[in-house]
């Protein structure tokens, strides 16, 4: 297992790696005591119901949630399809939550442990088990663990989270000045700031267009450089975003337009959504920072050895390249291949399928989920079940 000290409670126990400024530097996995105050808060908004998972009715018929199983939910966040996971599998199913981010995990753990004080208070100690991790790193958890396949299913909601965006100082939104940081994991030396400080004007083109698929990214780049040339270092996301705002308006849109206008839905009845012309470049540059194409396809080649045939496998996806990945896996894995073909994605000869594919098209929220959570817009579910292949 990874450095790090393990927390056991009454319902839950919390592996955690003591790298992280917000948490102590003891073994126990605490908060500091300044911060406190804000694991209360969040704890009442989980109690609340306040923390809306993405997808959730789909989320759970597609996982096939069972009593007695084991279910990982690789990127936690705000533990809203864990504690629904938890309610249906209880009391003889597990569940392992894994985040990378050690301020979030702290935030969960904590209001997930009271909500199982409150609701299943004969729940065993090793019914939810939190982990301090980057999912790429799922199966070496698992290892130490001692756990060989997961039963039931896992779960990856792929992107930032709402906890994260909704905290301004982390430097995932524009909505207030901020430092631009962007990293999930704070131990992680790389931030939004040395990308855009640092990094020539050919290679933020790169970033901006192949990650972003930013409109202007030539131009926005240029930009970029000849600020810091003229006026410094960028360190704040508003001065970022001005800048973008600044390259669209040149171009003769209005500051909230990306492209046609607004973010547009095909649904009727469904208000469309304006888009910040600078939200493409900051979701650039995130998944740059957090590596987060590569650390998907990493984890992506394990799955076959990590699920037990029938565990289900359900992927959230926000952004085309993710969602392009998965689909691309799962196609591959899921046809039947002649003695002796290769796997298109990752090489591996294949004569049986690894996976069974559930959805031909990916389930998208409703009308009524996307009025009532405007982030669920853009989210793709796609839902594979292992075959019995070894």
């Amino acid at each position: 297992m990874e450095k790090g000290g393990v927390l056991s409670r009454r319902c839950f126990r919390y592996v955690s790696e003591m790298n992280d400024p917000f948490l102590t530097t003891e073994t126990d996995g605490l908060p500091s005591v300044e911060n406190q105050q804000t694991l209360r808060a969040s704890a009442f908004a989980f109690a609340k119901g306040q923390h809306v998972p993405v997808l959730l009715g789909p989320v759970l018929e597609g996982l096939n949630v069972q009593p007695g199983k084991l279910y990982v939910d690789a990127t936690l966040g705000g533990g809203g399809h864990a504690k629904a996971i938890l309610e249906r599998i209880l009391p003889t199913g597990k569940l392992i939550g894994l985040d990378q981010d050690a301020l979030v995990l702290a935030e969960t753990t904590q209001a997930m442990a009271q909500w199982l004080e409150q609701n299943e208070p004969h729940a065993p100690s090793n019914a939810f088990l939190a982990c301090h991790s980057n999912f790429k790193h799922l199966p070496q958890q698992l290892q130490a663990l001692g756990i060989s396949q997961i039963t039931g299913g896992l779960l990856l909601d792929l992107g930032v989270s709402s906890f994260q965006l909704d905290r301004a100082e982390r430097g995932f939104s524009f909505s207030k000045p901020a430092p631009l940081d962007m990293r999930m994991d704070r131990s992680q030396p790389l931030t939004a700031a040395d990308v855009v400080n640092t990094y020539s004007e050919q290679a933020l083109i790169q970033v901006f267009s192949q990650y972003g698929e930013a409109r202007f990214s030539k131009t926005i780049a240029r930009r970029v450089v000849a600020y810091r040339q003229t006026q410094g270092a960028f360190s704040t996301t508003t001065q970022l975003a001005d800048l973008v705002q600044a390259v669209y308006a040149q171009h003769g849109l209005t500051d909230r337009q990306r492209g046609g206008g607004r973010s547009k839905s095909k649904k009727p009845g469904v208000s469309a959504v304006p888009k910040h012309p600078a939200t493409q470049i900051f979701q650039a540059i995130r998944m740059v920072v957090n590596q987060e194409l590569d650390v998907l396809e990493a984890l992506l080649q394990t799955l076959p050895a990590l699920l037990a045939p029938g565990a289900r496998l359900a992927v959230i996806s926000f952004h085309s390249l993710e969602d392009r990945l998965v689909k691309r896996f799962l196609r591959d894995e899921s046809r039947a291949y002649e003695a002796g073909c290769k796997n298109a994605l990752f090489g591996d000869p294949v004569g049986q399928a690894h996976f069974r594919c559930l959805t031909a098209k990916p389930i998208v929220a409703s009308e009524d989920e996307q009025r009532q959570n405007p982030r669920s817009r853009s989210a793709k579910l796609r839902i594979a079940e292992r075959t019995n292949r070894a």
